[in-house]
């Protein structure tokens, strides 16, 4: 939807994700955007399962699951969890989805999952703070990790140790201040 005023009204143009798609890395779902402008253009972070290799394994012969096999591999979903990146140059698109993931897991700083990112443009770098699992627990245990690209895309680089790991959290927000020079989350 676009408007000329921040505060509306605002008019429906397209629809920029569409949750189930049939080709590309992100088949399932596009949830937990997080928008930034970088250098004139939108981009645009959110979550997607990449579920695709998991059902040509299993069931060669499905081109999209149905409901019960959602229903009969919740923790194979869950733990499909990427970030990706779609970019456009004005909010009403086209929006051009990355081809690939732009955070997965590695399995050394961070496993399972790469959820709930959030972004900042500040001196020709990307910093992204988003959640996995912690590699030193046996069960689910997210923590907070903070990562740096040169590009929208990544690849992101994430520090080893975790920006916070002490409790679940929800979803984080980093923004830079320029008066104070500072990062805040």
């Amino acid at each position: 939807a676009v408007s000329s005023k921040p505060e509306g009204p605002f008019e429906f143009v397209n629809v920029v994700l569409e949750d189930k798609k049939h080709t590309g890395w992100d088949i399932n779902n596009s949830h937990n955007p997080y928008a930034i402008v970088a250098d004139g253009k939108i981009c645009l972070y959110y979550i997607s399962n990449d579920i695709k290799p998991l059902f040509d394994k299993k069931d060669s012969n499905i081109n999209y699951p149905d409901s019960i096999w959602f229903e009969e591999n919740r923790e194979l979903l869950r733990n499909s969890q990427c970030i990706g990146v779609a970019i456009a140059d004005h909010p009403a698109g086209p929006f051009v989805r990355s081809e690939k993931a732009v955070v997965k897991p590695d399995n050394i700083e961070f496993k399972n999952i790469a959820v709930n990112p959030a972004v900042v443009y500040h001196n020709n770098q990307y910093l992204m703070i988003m959640k996995g699992d912690d590699v030193n627990y046996e069960r689910w245990f997210r923590i907070q990790l903070v990562g740096n690209s040169d590009a929208p895309e990544g690849p992101f680089n994430f520090a080893l140790k975790p920006v916070y790991a002490e409790a679940q959290t929800e979803d984080a927000c980093i923004w830079f201040d320029k008066t104070l020079n500072k990062y805040y989350m």
